[in-house]
């Protein structure tokens, strides 16, 4: 995960990375104050057990306050979301249990759509392009035109 900003102000969310278990769901998070985001990137193994994954979601989006906050999950769920296999179709209906949905639609790893982001940001705010990195063994995704609501201070105390 990068931010490109410079300067923003961010605290680590600890309790995400401690629900954490290796293989089959590995989590970290953050919040940027000034932006009312948690950022949450994960990654499942392919030998991972779906079911524990889906567990420690369901534990995550109990320790994030979803409802008051603006949420982006990012990361490589090694599940095909080009195909309507029984996984696929279960997360993405947990996700929209949250009011959330997938951001990209289009190949992550060759022809294989293994890596998602998923947002409760309003449609048209955020969007997911393809980047080549040549680094790694999957492409990017690179989140574009994020225009999130920024919480304001109030500088003035009114008393009626």
């Amino acid at each position: 995960m990068q931010l490109t900003k410079l300067n923003t102000k961010y605290t680590t969310l600890t309790s995400i990375s401690s629900i954490s278990k290796e293989i089959d769901c590995e989590l970290c998070g953050i919040f940027i104050p000034n932006y009312n985001v948690i950022i949450v990137s994960l990654y499942r193994s392919p030998k991972g057990d779906f079911k524990i994954f889906v567990d420690i979601l369901t534990k995550l989006m109990e320790i994030i306050d979803y409802r008051k906050k603006q949420i982006i999950i990012d990361g490589d769920c090694n599940i095909y979301f080009n195909t309507s296999e029984t996984n696929k179709v279960q997360i993405c209906d947990f996700f929209k249990t949250y009011g959330m949905y997938k951001l990209v639609q289009f190949p992550t790893r060759n022809l294989a759509h293994l890596d998602n982001v998923f947002t409760n940001i309003k449609h048209g705010l955020i969007f997911a392009k393809p980047f080549d990195n040549s680094i790694g063994d999957h492409n990017q995704e690179i989140l574009l035109n994020v225009k999130i609501n920024v919480s304001k201070p109030c500088n003035k105390l009114r008393i009626f």
